[in-house]
């Protein structure tokens, strides 16, 4: 993740979550209202199980921060659970063993690894719940980009079958209104005319004791040319953005600009042009590459996509077998959301934004945010 690393621990129902950044420079102001914003963000969305009720303690700054602003060590947060009652619950609240692992989940996977009778433990360690602690630390990250004048949009473009129009990002776009209209959304959607066929599809999801999967977009400008590097593989930007955007749980694909559709295209009709104008620089008409070539910025807006699969938690449940004798049975009924990509959207602009940071501060270096601030802008292409 370049020269910022983000580790995060912490179980579904267990006491709290942590996230630690390294890496930070010194001075970054710590606005505990946005990251507490985007928190509750997350609790409002259509889609949300009964859980995202009642998860609003506010983020707790452990270590990093001194003055309000951080201090150049790493950067510790906490967010306590108040539903810690230490085990997955049936959608009625009461807590269950999973001994029939849910198909999907990482149920069966685990229990296997540490030779396990009943998957409450994997459960709790692969929970959406830390997509919470990835929010809350991307946060701080984002609130870097901003003040380096870089704007992040992260929304959500399909919910099952119901999608939005194709839109274009290009240079010179401001993305901090489509910030706000998005945040507006029930959905964090752009698309007025989509966003109630989207709302139709969770609400026949809900109606049928079942879930519906979809996809997200993040878009970051503006951004310089050259950051990331073509090698080492660890140095690749898309690689970096690929490790962490599958990382989300229940991801399943990650593009980016069009990459879903490059397999089908001619490079005739695929690459973007390039242009050079007194005053304006090299500029392209489109941005299929989504802002990347070779592993860098290519000084196009950034545009990743992201592909969520339908949760795996069931109101009717799929066949399953039981880990204690094999015998079959239903998976066992956990509770869950119907529909979690607009979180998870908000997982990804942070993470985005973390691995962005890292990328930046490798390029000026700098202890300090005015030394940040200075050489960015200094060396700004």
């Amino acid at each position: 993740m370049g020269r910022v690393w983000l580790h995060v621990a912490g179980e579904s129902h267990g006491p709290g979550l942590t996230a630690i950044l390294y890496g930070l420079p010194a001075g970054i102001p710590w606005e505990s209202d946005r990251t507490d914003h985007w928190l509750r963000l997350r609790q409002r969305f259509s889609g949300r199980g009964p859980r995202a009720g009642f998860e609003s303690e506010p983020t707790q700054v452990l270590a990093g921060i001194k003055g309000k602003v951080t201090n150049g060590g790493p950067l510790q947060l906490y967010l306590p659970n108040r539903d810690s009652s230490g085990g997955s619950q049936t959608p009625e609240g009461e807590a269950q063993p999973i001994r029939y692992p849910r198909p999907g989940h990482a149920d069966l996977a685990g229990a296997l690894k540490w030779g396990l009778s009943q998957a409450d433990g994997v459960a709790e360690l692969a929970s959406a719940r830390l997509t919470a602690a990835y929010t809350a630390a991307g946060g701080v990250c984002r609130q870097l980009l901003s003040l380096l004048g870089i704007e992040i949009l992260a929304h959500v473009v399909r919910v099952g079958e119901a999608g939005t129009r194709r839109r274009a990002f290009l240079r010179g776009t401001r993305l901090l209104p489509l910030v706000e209209r998005a945040e507006a959304s029930r959905l964090l959607c752009l698309d007025a005319r989509a966003e109630p066929r989207m709302l139709a599809q969770i609400a026949s999801a809900k109606e049928t004791r079942d879930t519906v999967g979809g996809e997200f977009e993040v878009v970051v400008g503006p951004l310089p040319a050259g950051l990331g590097a073509p090698q080492p593989l660890e140095a690749r930007l898309d690689s970096r953005l690929g490790q962490v955007l599958m990382g989300i749980p229940a991801v399943k694909a990650v593009a980016i600009g069009d990459g879903m559709l490059a397999g089908r295209a001619r490079g005739s009709r695929f690459h973007d042009a390039i242009r050079f104008a007194a005053g304006k620089g090299y500029t392209r008409p489109t941005n299929r590459a989504g802002g990347l070539e070779g592993g860098m910025t290519n000084g196009e807006p950034l545009v990743v996509r992201g592909v969520l699969k339908p949760l795996p938690s069931l109101g009717t449940p799929l066949a399953s077998a039981s880990l204690e004798d094999g015998s079959a049975g239903p998976a066992a009924r956990v509770r869950s959301d119907v529909c979690a990509v607009p979180t998870a959207a908000l997982a990804a602009g942070a993470l985005v934004s973390v691995v962005l940071a890292g990328a930046i501060l490798e390029q000026t270096g700098g202890s300090t945010l005015s030394e940040v601030l200075g050489r960015f802008h200094g060396n700004d292409r």
